[in-house]
């Protein structure tokens, strides 16, 4: 078993051994050791499928059952977004937008319309809580979960990515990358794999972890249906999102900016006010770093 967070359980409730009165005391108890990541240069194959939505919705069951309340996650802290660099979020749909990104070009964050502002803080509201569900299957010894670790920082320097994964499971010694994402009713009910801005970002932090299986796993907003994908590494797949970031990255050390392509997602980019006429600080190449972590 991985070292880690994983705890011995040590206390008696509700007729099954649990290592604390409640989950959020649990969670408290485990400290900064969450963030912890261990090395996983050893795992070569992908791990088997397993339904984490089944064993999310028995935790939440014998939650509700044990306490006769709502389930409530404990609050997270989220670190301050790094700055001048490739996120693996937004990594995906336009090079001219990461262009921008490397160059510290201003958002145009205060006159975007507050309907989005909520969206957007609805989105990381849902991944507070899914990331809470999956302390509570740990705190319950559900799902044969032995460790579990969120919000972990990390990096590909050549690639100048710096980001912040939701979270690793480790099932039967084995880690498995969990992105949480979030769609309306329309969106939930059409998707049949993951979307293209997924699975960038779920291969960019499985190349940076040597992580070979991954689950997105999906929140109907609407509904709270969710709805899970199994990603195993494909070196072809890396190939291609290594490659188109890396060349946007030489436009931009070349002093070139790369075109939008004709299907950009402009409503919700953040240079929308400026990607036409834009005055980038070609010294911010300059500033260009990864933090330590």
């Amino acid at each position: 078993m991985l070292s880690g967070i994983f705890r011995p359980r040590t206390r008696q409730k509700a007729g099954r051994e649990l290592p604390a009165d409640s989950c959020a005391e649990f969670y408290d108890s485990l400290g900064e050791g969450v963030r912890e990541l261990p090395s996983f240069d050893d795992i070569v194959e992908p791990a088997e499928e397993f339904d984490l939505c089944k064993v999310i919705d028995v935790a939440i069951t014998q939650a509700v059952r044990d306490t006769g309340q709502p389930f409530v996650c404990p609050p997270r802290e989220k670190e301050e977004r790094v700055k001048n660099c490739v996120h693996p979020s937004s990594a995906y749909g336009c090079a001219r937008r990461l262009a921008f990104s490397l160059l510290e070009l201003n958002k145009n964050l205060t006159d975007i319309d507050t309907k989005m502002h909520r969206i957007f803080g609805n989105g990381h509201l849902v991944h507070q809580r899914l990331q809470g569900y999956l302390f509570e299957c740990l705190y319950r010894g559900l799902g044969e979960i032995e460790a579990v670790y969120e919000d972990v920082m990390l990096q590909i320097p050549w690639l100048v990515v710096f980001g912040e994964l939701d979270a690793v499971v480790v099932r039967r010694g084995q880690p498995y990358l969990v992105e949480v994402k979030s769609s309306n009713r329309k969106g939930f009910d059409q998707l049949r794999e993951p979307k293209p801005e997924w699975l960038w970002q779920t291969y960019l932090y499985m190349a940076a972890t040597g992580i070979r299986t991954a689950i997105v796993l999906v929140e109907c907003k609407d509904s709270q249906r969710m709805k899970q994908f199994h990603i195993e590494w494909d070196w072809e797949t890396w190939d291609e999102i290594h490659d188109e970031i890396l060349a946007v990255i030489e436009a931009v050390m070349d002093g070139e900016i790369p075109n939008a392509p004709g299907d950009a997602p402009c409503f919700w980019c953040d240079y929308s006010h400026s990607c036409e006429d834009p005055e980038p600080d070609w010294s911010a190449l300059d500033r260009i770093h990864l933090p330590v972590i």
